[in-house]
């Protein structure tokens, strides 16, 4: 689950974000703040040289996650600290949940493959039309 703007929404998004193991968040937006690896051996971050990003004049909000059960994998400050978390693993051990905006991401592309993969793993993820995707629901 990634959202661009978590506390724009409405209650439903704290259901899903506690179910996903965060207990709260606060957002931000520019300026544009630095974004570091916790967890340096986590298949998400797997070769990812750099997490800097830039805001595209559209006012993009991040957001910092306080974790419960979840796992934190990236966060906004250079150590694990509380309140600071980016880019969590659920509890479940395969949904992830991210208060960092991948899709301005210097390496977008290798952060969703990333993420993507993880979420997949061994399933054979290929690319697929949105057509041939439909058709499995």
């Amino acid at each position: 689950a990634s959202c661009w703007e978590w506390t724009g929404g409405t209650s439903g998004q704290m259901v899903l974000l506690n179910a996903m193991g965060v207990t709260s968040l606060s957002s931000f937006g520019s300026p544009v703040i630095p974004h570091y690896v916790w967890e340096a051996t986590h298949p998400i971050v797997d070769g990812i040289a750099g997490w800097g990003w830039s805001d595209p004049g559209l006012g993009v909000l991040n957001n910092r996650f306080t974790v419960g059960t979840a796992t934190p994998v990236t966060g906004w400050t250079n150590t694990p600290t509380a309140g600071q978390a980016g880019i969590c693993v659920a509890p479940d051990g395969f949904s992830v949940v991210s208060g960092f905006t991948p899709a301005y991401a210097d390496e977008a592309v290798a952060i969703w493959e990333n993420i993507l993969l993880f979420i997949w793993e061994g399933t054979g993820l290929t690319p697929a039309t949105w057509g041939s995707i439909k058709t499995q629901f």
